[in-house]
């Protein structure tokens, strides 16, 4: 289960609340089509997510594995998630941390934060997506669509911290 969260994540960009409740009604050849559970409190943009090979994949193991009562396409991790939030985060957080080692996961408190927090998290597959889209050059109109959000506002702060990061990358 936890491999095809990641796996979810990792090619759709999803919050991970949105990752772990996914459903297959939001589900069609192509694309997923849902409205982010964040997304809903504010503007109601739906998001338009292209389904890539390596999920279209999973996808089709988990929809033969299916059961007529599943609504989840995850309904293992969507169980967890629904008794408790917070224990998914924790998972997810501790396979980044197995996998980097938690020196390399956590940083300290910054000026814009008064407590440590991850670098490598869940939410690091958002901001992947989001640089592979700028990288490729895709239009913001598109980029928005597929990451609902309402602005281009969002869309220019992750441009900044992307050249900010390669400066840095550069630096080192």
């Amino acid at each position: 289960g936890i491999r095809d969260l990641l796996i979810v994540g990792l090619t759709t960009g999803l919050r991970l609340k949105d990752a772990c409740l996914l459903k297959w009604k939001h589900v069609d050849k192509k694309f997923i089509d849902l409205t982010p559970s964040k997304t809903k409190k504010t503007s109601m943009k739906e998001a338009r997510i292209p389904i890539s090979a390596t999920l279209a994949g999973i996808l089709a193991e988990r929809k033969k594995a299916k059961k007529p009562e599943d609504e989840y396409v995850i309904p293992e991790i969507a169980r967890h998630y629904l008794r408790n939030p917070d224990y998914m985060s924790k998972k997810t957080k501790k396979v980044f941390e197995d996998v980097f080692g938690k020196d390399a996961t956590v940083v300290g408190a910054g000026v814009h934060r008064n407590r440590t927090t991850s670098v490598c998290s869940f939410h690091s597959f958002r901001t992947t997506l989001t640089s592979l889209l700028l990288g490729k050059r895709v239009e913001p109109r598109d980029a928005k669509r597929i990451l609902a959000w309402k602005s281009d506002k969002t869309m220019k702060e992750y441009e900044r911290e992307l050249v900010k990061a390669q400066g840095e990358a550069d630096a080192r």
